[in-house]
């Protein structure tokens, strides 16, 4: 039978197990061969050799090992199943046996389906051959060459001996083929040279002693993430994670306190000692682990558990990186009174969920059983305008100190603010020229309020909200939507919405509406006028709200601003709070009545525009408005409108059509929405329905407010300025 066949094979030594590797180096600390429990394996009969291999790659390593194949005996897994943890196999070049053993990280992608197991060198090959209690062997030294342990290959760089170790295979009879083959393989991230990988003694934290992964589970659901998703990956990755190893071999850092039996080797670790060393760092600074002898730690009449012993030495590791971040929290907060435990929030990277987040994490609420944090933000990797990593190898991360010279501080941090900073943000000259140009209208707009606050002292000279204009109330309805708006952004950690709803409102409802329409009564109403004084309760209202809300994004433009506010109450805008909701501004019956009649003016402008191309008018004062609805709550609305109208569209005039004039100029579109006869430009609109009909103004310019007039008086001024003048 097969079986007996295989059985005889064996016993003369014909049977040979298959393996696949890239690293030769590694063979002389082999120790076991792993199947995969759910593959298919059969024997190739070549000859008198008998070759083990994954029955869905068979044929390739046939062909590769250039094997005259004979028969191919298919194996029954129960059979592999017998000799699960049993050393049948033998070394190739070792006087060792070799241990069969399954594993999940077995592939049959490539290879052979048989992985060379060596638990010295890997960390696959660590936890599988812990499973089968093999002890990690591992000939290699600190120096990466090999130890008397590897013969031949003594005092040899790994690297350097894999050509030996190949040749060794190939007199031994024991190499089928070999091929150059290109892979990734890791480096290290300093100095790009390749690693090898060697299990050595580490200090682990068990994270799962007094259920600590649990409790840690426990104290994630009791934070904000920012953004959302971001929980459910720290959660997988705390579930997931191995123990920690907490020990580094490296020449710097923070000592990890331990002390060493001279003659054994056993740990020493007593709440005394531990006690000592808290007292001399506190004092002398963790650097006095390397300077003083071991015996100034040690607990007075330490001797070793283990053998008696009362000479002791210090652990030459140092701690991870990431422990002396994750116990920062303690070390900072705990110890400052002006500071409180735990913190507001965590700023940092999302790959910091396996650093700083994760490492604070295991440290908290092992000491405090409870997290360090309130809100954790995470944000991503800044990336070039081809979506590239920046780095300095690709001479494409360019010093942000140089970037802020170059754009300004107050720029570069609202760049930022201006994108979705929980994903990649592309950084470069599209970005830094757009979030310019919005900077500029920021400051000029700010620049404006301010030039027309020169005269205003608001204690003196504000305007009672009942007794203000309607525009100039309609604005400050706006201003309490943005101001919950902008709260509700910052509260939440979404800048880029609170960035986009700033700009929005100084581009749209204060630069092109409210400082466009209200700049007639800033300039050209009577100094102490209540429009202008109404105008100006707004502007004062606008800005002091808008720098307290600009203060977080750019800091330096809101106190340079602040700083020349009439009235100001504090040394700076960052001693204020963000100004508080007025319920009473905000007016949503007075917003819907508004929105019609933004509306209205968007078709009223472009009328304006038509007969502007048409070269009827220059500028808007130029134009004569008539306008008018059909009979019902619009109209009414219209008819008790014409001064706030004139103001909103900036022109000279606006009357307010009668019904004939109405259904006349409905005729005389016939069905159009657009008309112009004789001069006039006509438009018919449906959203808010109304005829709108512009004709050039008559009359005289005004030399002061440009608006033109035929009033009998005064050859140079319209009435109104006529009045101030006087006045």
């Amino acid at each position: 039978s097969d079986r007996t066949e295989l059985a005889a094979a064996h016993q003369a030594g014909n049977l040979f197990a298959v393996i696949w590797t890239t690293t030769p180096w590694t063979l002389p600390a082999n120790l076991g061969i792993c199947l995969n429990a759910t593959f298919d394996y059969v024997a190739l009969k070549s000859g008198n050799h008998y070759y083990v291999v994954a029955a869905k790659l068979a044929e390739v390593i046939a062909k590769e090992c250039a094997l005259n194949v004979e028969r191919t005996i298919p194996l029954d897994r129960n059979m592999l199943r017998q000799f699960d943890g049993r050393d049948i196999f033998r070394h190739p070049f070792i006087a060792r046996d070799v241990k069969l053993m399954y594993g999940n990280h077995v592939t049959d992608e490539t290879g052979t389906g048989l992985v060379h197991t060596a638990p010295g060198h890997g960390y696959e090959d660590f936890v599988v051959g812990s499973q089968y209690g093999l002890t990690p062997y591992t000939p290699v030294d600190d120096q990466g060459r090999f130890t008397a342990e590897a013969g031949e290959w003594t005092g040899q760089n790994v690297f350097e001996a894999n050509d030996g170790i190949v040749e060794h295979l190939r007199q031994a009879g024991a190499l089928l083929a070999a091929h150059q083959y290109t892979h990734s393989y890791p480096h290290c991230w300093r100095c790009n040279n390749p690693l090898i990988f060697r299990a050595t003694e580490q200090w682990f934290l068990n994270v799962d002693h007094h259920e600590l992964r649990r409790r840690i589970l426990d104290a994630i659901d009791e934070v904000n993430w920012v953004p959302p998703w971001s929980r459910e990956r720290i959660r997988n990755m705390t579930e997931t994670r191995p123990d920690w190893c907490l020990s580094r071999q490296r020449a710097w850092g923070v000592p990890i306190p331990a002390l060493r039996c001279a003659h054994c080797g056993e740990v020493a670790l007593e709440l005394e000692t531990m006690k000592r060393v808290e007292q001399i760092f506190a004092r002398e600074g963790s650097d006095s682990w390397f300077a003083r002898p071991a015996s100034d730690f040690a607990a007075s009449g330490l001797t070793c558990s283990k053998c008696g012993g009362a000479v002791f030495e210090k652990e030459e590791d140092v701690l991870d990186v990431w422990f002396d971040s994750g116990s920062s929290q303690n070390a900072v907060l705990s110890l400052r009174p002006e500071l409180a435990w735990p913190a507001d929030a965590y700023l940092e990277a999302v790959e910091q969920a396996r650093g700083w987040f994760g490492s604070s994490l295991v440290c908290a609420v092992a000491e405090r059983g409870a997290a360090p944090f309130r809100n954790v933000i995470n944000h991503g990797l800044t990336v070039d305008e081809q979506g590239r990593k920046m780095s300095k190898s690709l001479g494409n991360s360019p010093d942000a100190v140089e970037v802020a010279g170059q754009i300004g501080a107050d720029v570069l941090r609202l760049v930022y603010a201006s994108l979705d900073y929980t994903a990649e943000i592309a950084l470069g000259d599209t970005i830094y020229s757009a979030v310019s140009e919005a900077y500029r209208k920021i400051r000029n707009t700010c620049r404006y309020m301010l030039g027309n606050l020169y005269d205003f002292e608001p204690t003196r000279d504000a305007i009672a909200a009942a007794q203000m204009l309607e525009l100039d109330r309609f604005i400050l309805a706006r201003l309490e939507r943005l101001k919950a708006a902008v709260l509700r952004a910052f509260e939440t950690y979404d800048f880029q919405d609170a960035f986009h709803a700033i700009v929005n409102f100084v581009v749209v409802d204060l630069s092109s509406l409210y400082i466009d329409v209200a700049r007639d009564r800033l300039y050209c109403g009577g100094a102490e006028s209540v429009e202008r004084r109404s105008a100006q309760t707004a502007l004062y209202a606008l800005l002091d709200s808008l720098v307290r809300m600009l203060a977080p994004l750019i800091p330096f433009t809101a106190d340079e601003v602040y700083l020349r506010i009439p009235g100001r109450t504090a040394e700076s805008v960052h001693l204020l709070a963000l100004s508080e909701a007025k319920p009473q501004l905000a007016d949503a019956a007075l917003e819907a009545r508004w929105e019609r009649l933004l509306q209205l003016r968007e078709q009223t402008l472009k009328l304006l525009e038509q007969m502007r191309q048409a070269g009827t008018i220059g500028a808007p004062l130029e134009a004569r408005i008539a306008i008018g609805a059909d009979s019902g709550g619009w109209a009414e609305t219209l008819r008790t409108s014409g001064g706030l109208l004139k103001e909103l569209f900036i022109v000279s005039e606006v009357e307010i059509l009668s019904d004939s004039e109405i259904s006349k100029l409905r005729a005389r579109a016939n069905g159009a929405h657009e008309f112009d006869t004789d001069g006039q430009f006509g438009r018919i609109t449906t959203s808010p329905p109304t005829v709108i009909l512009g004709r050039r103004a008559g009359g005289r310019k005004c030399q002061r407010c440009w608006c033109y007039y035929d009033d009998g008086g005064h050859p140079d001024l319209c009435e109104r300025c006529r009045a101030v003048v006087r006045a």
